[in-house]
């Protein structure tokens, strides 16, 4: 069978495809914070880290992708039929996608795709939109959840052949035991097929009284499209891939910022003709009973046995590792696209450009997701209101719908805001801070003279006089 075949295909993992999963699987690691770190046992103890399973890292990966994310709002959905336009931005609410539509943002953006799934709600009577992630086999370290789009020559820019689902049925038998079934449904745009893993092959699944395969077409026999919606990131790619190398040279440089702090960044002392021992007694073979390297501890040294005494060792100097950490983060961010006011103070900000300016790649970036991911919902509302239809809802079958955002600017104006806001209470001047708003050297003249301002500038005045007198 034919499509048996394509499956078989599917789990046969060709190279390209095992690749893909691993990228994906890496890519939702360092999102969630699971970052190959490595801390000697005076760190753990340090941190509080008591376990393997416990990762300590600074999570930047996860900025990349929300700084995206948080900025993809739809705001309505627009149609020349308001029968039809209230209708669809019912659905979007009866499937709260109001909330929801961040979760698909972020499954997209992170792997690089995102499905969701239509079907009918037959007990609400209206389309229901269910979102998967990627699907990823458990030998790649995945759960082995989620969906595949194929396209002709694996080419997403052309029309999509069909979608695959796998997922894992859980189940019981008379026993009471839990059992378990590999399970996948492709996706045809005029059928859906099942299939079951059995005497290891994809065997039709047919539960009694259903069709094989269940017919997906309209009342005149027509294709309903395939159910199955592909969120595409730009280029299929996952947004924080090429920021996962410089996230690890971060965590390492923040291991090493806090062990030479907790070694050297406090005074420790040096004993001359004794060796301190936690015993009291003559330093050991195996050393067992030496002295741990920490803040305070006494070391010392036999030699001069004749010249005890006891010295100081200054702490070291901890700015070239601090300084290294946040050139890191810096260097993370124009590797992005991502503002450096995500991860740095205000201070940085200023030395390295206003915000505005920051912000304008990832602008770009957010207005591509826009226009891929306007296509793909108004794909999950075509099909929404064709299944309408055939269930009895009379909508015009012809009309334009239009997903409509909300301004990416709004948030950009906002961080802007709180930038201007924190440099004002650094003491940057206020003429500064207005000419960065954009306003012109009249206006500013013009507001400087607001009796307010001077009042203002006059009590700032008096203060450092009393300061300075």
């Amino acid at each position: 069978m034919a499509n048996v075949v394509d499956l078989a295909f599917m789990e046969a993992q060709e190279e390209a495809e095992s690749d893909r999963q691993r990228e994906v699987v890496r890519a939702r690691l360092y999102h969630s914070g699971e970052h190959p770190t490595f801390l000697t046992d005076r760190m753990r103890k340090f941190l509080a880290v008591d376990d393997d399973e416990t990762k300590f890292n600074m999570n930047v990966t996860r900025g990349v992708v929300e700084a995206v994310t948080e900025r993809l709002i739809v705001s309505t959905i627009n149609s020349p039929d308001k029968t039809l336009s209230d209708w669809a931005w019912l659905t979007w609410q009866a499937n709260k996608m109001s909330a929801r539509q961040f979760d698909v943002y972020e499954a997209a953006v992170r792997d690089g795709e995102a499905f969701v799934i239509v079907d009918w709600d037959a007990p609400n009577a209206r389309p229901r939109w269910t979102l998967h992630q990627r699907y990823a086999d458990t030998e790649v370290e995945g759960d082995g959840f989620g969906c595949v789009m194929v396209y002709p020559d694996n080419d997403p820019n052309q029309e999509p052949e069909y979608a695959v689902k796998f997922w894992t049925e859980t189940g019981e038998n008379e026993r009471g035991e839990a059992t378990y079934s590999r399970r996948a449904t492709l996706y045809y745009p005029e059928r859906v097929e099942r299939y079951i893993w059995l005497a290891g092959g994809w065997k039709p699944y047919q539960p009694q009284g259903e069709a094989w395969p269940l017919a997906w077409v309209t009342k005149n026999n027509d294709p309903l499209g395939i159910a199955v919606v592909h969120f595409q990131n730009t280029g299929l790619r996952c947004e924080a891939w090429d920021a996962i190398p410089i996230q690890d040279g971060i965590n390492k440089s923040l291991i090493d910022l806090l062990a030479s702090a907790d070694a050297a960044g406090f005074p420790m002392y040096k004993a001359l003709g004794f060796v301190p021992t936690t015993d009291g007694k003559a330093l050991t073979s195996d050393l067992s009973n030496a002295l741990a390297i920490e803040p305070g501890v006494l070391i010392g040294t036999t030699k001069n046995k004749n010249e005890a005494d006891i010295d100081v060792i200054q702490p070291g100097n901890l700015t070239p590792l601090l300084e290294l950490t946040q050139q890191l983060v810096m260097w993370l961010a124009v590797t992005s696209n991502t503002p450096l006011s995500r991860f740095a103070s205000s201070g940085q900000i200023a030395a390295e450009g206003t915000l505005k300016q920051q912000s304008e790649p990832l602008i770009a970036k957010v207005q591509k997701k826009q226009e891929l991911f306007a296509d793909a919902w108004e794909q999950c509302l075509d099909i929404s209101r064709r299944l309408a239809i055939l269930n009895g809802v009379t909508l015009d079958e012809t009309a334009d719908m239009e997903v409509l955002w909300k301004p990416i600017e709004k948030r950009a104006q906002a961080d802007m805001i709180a930038e201007w806001q924190a440099k004002r209470e650094q003491g940057i001047p206020q003429e500064q801070i207005w000419s960065e708003m954009g306003y012109s050297q009249e206006q500013i003249s013009t507001m400087k003279a607001m009796p307010d301002y001077q009042a203002r500038m006059a009590l700032m005045q008096a203060g450092m006089g009393t300061a300075n007198g």
